[in-house]
């Protein structure tokens, strides 16, 4: 598998740098095509949530103030994403362009699950350097709508994913997905680590594979990994997946995301919100 088109969601805020930064670069370390996104809210939608019993004129001020503010947002995003473009030799435009921009009104989700689907990977920022609840959403549409991975960027653009890459071991089927789609990440890595936090014994049956028959699955792909094994200590797991990818010194974390069905709406586990608010590195996730 390699990466040749990459979908690129971006709002507006002061981490769009970042976000693009790592985008620009992972494009060009495959040769990928780019695609920007930012979506304007729909002012109508702004009305509708704001208080009953407003005069027209009140209507009108709240939609304008809307627009106004798109625009600023939009215009942020497109600079981020043309200045990343132009520093790493992406060509917007012309006969052959290898990244394009795109505006959209309406729900970042929406757009997300329906461009997400035709792109090999999806990159987006962490939550906390936009809209929490919109990034949150646009996560979840990402991981459980498109069938992609998804590349969550750090709130600081990273010189290289190329170093250590950390693989959140557990055995479960997600992570086991998520490695799949990391292998084009893992194949250029320096240094590849399976780390596992509290192993469990096998209870019957077979179990879950453990960290050690993932490096052996890994050495057939011609990746050198190596096994860690540590101890969750009375920390939330998903803060010692931070701590320990840390402490390894890893430039790329790869993971399962968990969900929790409630009703029809799938909500993200707290292992996965954990990591997704607290990754100061690139995570590649997968559902």
């Amino acid at each position: 598998m390699t990466i040749a088109s990459i979908l690129l969601l971006l709002q507006g805020g002061d981490g769009d740098s970042a976000v693009a930064e790592t985008a620009a670069r992972v494009a060009t370390t495959f040769d990928a095509r780019i695609d920007g996104l930012i979506v304007r809210p729909d002012p109508r939608e702004a009305v509708r949530l704001a208080v009953d019993g407003m005069s027209p004129a009140m209507i009108e001020g709240v939609m304008a103030a809307t627009r106004s503010d798109s625009e600023v947002r939009v215009g942020r995003a497109r600079a981020a994403f043309e200045h990343a473009c132009a520093e790493h030799g992406l060509r917007l435009g012309g006969s052959s362009p290898t990244a394009h921009w795109a505006e959209e009104t309406g729900n970042d989700a929406d757009f997300i699950a329906y461009r997400g689907r035709l792109a090999d990977l999806l990159v987006i920022g962490r939550p906390g350097q936009g809209s929490a609840d919109e990034t949150y959403a646009a996560i979840e549409a990402a991981l459980f709508e498109t069938g992609r991975p998804l590349l969550l960027a750090g709130p600081t653009p990273h010189r290289s994913l190329e170093g250590t890459a950390v693989i959140a071991w557990n055995g479960s089927t997600e992570t086991t997905r998520a490695v799949s789609a990391a292998l084009p990440f893992l194949a250029r890595a320096e240094k590849v680590v399976a780390l596992e936090i509290d192993p469990r014994p096998a209870t019957g049956g077979a179990g879950r594979p453990r960290a050690e028959a993932l490096c052996a699955h890994l050495a057939c792909h011609d990746i050198d990994a190596s096994a860690h094994t540590t101890q969750a200590e009375g920390r939330p797991i998903g803060e010692a997946l931070l701590a320990e990818a840390t402490g390894l010194g890893a430039n790329l974390m790869v993971m399962g995301a968990y969900s929790h069905s409630r009703l029809r709406e799938l909500v993200l586990g707290g292992v996965t919100r954990r990591v997704l608010a607290g990754a100061e590195i690139p995570v590649l996730m997968a559902h």
